[in-house]
C-alpha cells in the first residue's frame, strides 16, 4: 500500500497522525525505499505507532505524578489529557 493509503488506514484505526510525523514513520518501515509498505511492513508501522502512543500516554500521566505516589488526582488526570491534545471536559466531573 501506498503512504497515503497507510495514513487513511490509521487514521481510520483512531491514530491520526501529521503527515510529517506519517512520513518519517512510513521511512522508518519501508526497507526496499519504494513508498509503498507490503504487509510485514504496514504492521510494523501500525505497532510503532501504537508504541508512540503508549509512550506519549506514559510521559503524560507521569509527568502528572511528581511525588510518584501512583496515584492521580483528578485535575492531575484532566491535566494529562489536555496535554495530549484532548477535550479533558468530556469527562464529564467527578460527582457522576
Amino acid at each position: 500500500i501506498s503512504s497515503l493509503e497507510a495514513g487513511k488506514i490509521l487514521r481510520w484505526l483512531g491514530y491520526p497522525l501529521s503527515l510529517e510525523v506519517q512520513r518519517q514513520m512510513v521511512a522508518e518501515v519501508d526497507v526496499g525505499r519504494i513508498g509503498k509498505l507490503d504487509f510485514l511492513e504496514f504492521r510494523k508501522l501500525v505497532r510503532k505507532v501504537c508504541e508512540r502512543d503508549t509512550k506519549l500516554m506514559h510521559e503524560a500521566f507521569d509527568g502528572q505524578d511528581s511525588q510518584r505516589a501512583g496515584e492521580l488526582s483528578e485535575e492531575q488526570v484532566r491535566a494529562a489529557i489536555r496535554s495530549l491534545g484532548f477535550d479533558a471536559d468530556l469527562l464529564g466531573t467527578g460527582a457522576d
